[in-house]
């Protein structure tokens, strides 16, 4: 139960963003009275409101204090059911309206069940709770809408401050921003806050073709770039974050481990030395892992010393650094991108 509210707490973490609308937690041993009026729920002597109208009207709103997470979940929980929960977990996008019914079809392959009905217990059957949020990255390399310089050029100022104040603007611009919001309008549907932004990419060769996307040649500069960059954007700069308990955004850096070149991006074979990737390529990647301001990385096209850097052993080495768990995107296949092209 208690890895299961993790994760349902992780699948709301988009929506619990926003200053006038909240989400979930609760107790470990689940035995505590939840009880509910019209307008709030009561658990552990904790009361939380509840919305009153819209389309998610009666859902229990958290009230922004951490210390009241655990037991928002417990409530929240209860309040979706096994239905909803079930929802959540396969990740399933858009509103969900709970139920406490289930038709199989007539030509169901269990014979004992096909066209039978089903029925759960589910008091809140008919309400309406969000969907999952999307984790597909958006591209925001040089600004969500405002439109900024290069990266290469910023990290020749050598400003930390600039930096900062260029991710809170992404990060501020991405949350509020049109892209955030479902059909209906609302920030807990279809939310998605991820970005890639503030790249690790270092890269010696000017004839890259990409080399204006990374901040330096210099990993120490690129790393102290990108992880106040990557601070602005989630907001963990800010005091109201509160060393994390919130984010504007979430930052997909990338791209890890070793993006030497654009040219056969997908199946070019590059090498390096171990030394040339732990202390200068992916070297980079290191200060924004180590200060939880990363939470996703792309890997690089193509392989290394003919290994693909989706499956590099780097990767688990860099996850290692985070106190938390940290996705990985491969690239354009860079998974399962064999080292020639097709029909060499």
């Amino acid at each position: 139960m208690k890895q299961l509210k993790r994760f349902v707490a992780l699948a709301l973490s988009g929506a619990m963003l926003l200053p006038t609308i909240a989400l979930a937690a609760g107790n470990e041993d689940g035995g505590s009275e939840i009880v509910y009026s019209d307008t709030t729920v009561t658990c552990d002597g904790i009361t939380f409101q509840r919305e009153q109208e819209g389309v998610y009207a009666g859902l229990p709103l958290f009230d922004a204090d951490p210390e009241h997470l655990d037991t928002y979940l417990d409530v929240y929980m209860d309040y979706i059911g096994l239905d909803g929960m079930v929802r959540i977990a396969l990740e399933k996008r858009n509103d969900y309206t709970l139920t406490n019914t289930y038709t199989f079809s007539s030509d169901y392959g269990d014979a004992n069940l096909a066209g039978k009905t089903i029925t759960w217990e589910n008091d809140n059957a008919g309400k309406v709770i969000p969907g999952s949020p999307q984790f597909s990255s958006l591209e925001a390399v040089q600004g969500y809408s405002t439109n900024f310089p290069a990266q290469i050029g910023v990290g020749q100022t050598w400003n930390k401050n600039l930096v900062a104040q260029e991710g809170n603007v992404v990060g501020t611009e991405k949350l509020y921003g049109s892209g955030s919001l479902s059909k209906e309008g609302s920030y807990l549907s279809d939310a998605n806050q991820m970005l890639s932004t503030a790249l690790t990419d270092v890269r010696a060769n000017p004839l890259s073709g990409r080399i204006d996307e990374g901040y330096a040649e210099d990993p120490y500069l690129a790393a102290v770039m990108s992880d106040t960059m990557a601070a602005g954007v989630t907001g963990h700069d800010q005091e109201e974050s509160d060393n994390g308990f919130w984010q504007m955004a979430f930052v997909d850096t990338k791209h890890f481990s070793n993006y030497l070149a654009q040219w056969q991006r997908n199946y070019g074979s590059f090498f390096n030395s171990a030394r040339g990737l732990l202390e200068y390529v992916t070297r980079s990647t290191y200060k924004g892992f180590s200060n939880d301001n990363f939470g996703c990385f792309m890997t690089s096209y193509g392989t290394t010393n003919y290994v693909p850097n989706g499956m590099s052993t780097l990767i688990n080495y860099v996850k290692q650094m985070s106190s938390y768990p940290i996705s990985t995107i491969n690239d354009n296949g860079a998974e399962t991108a064999p080292p020639d092209p097709p029909g060499q």
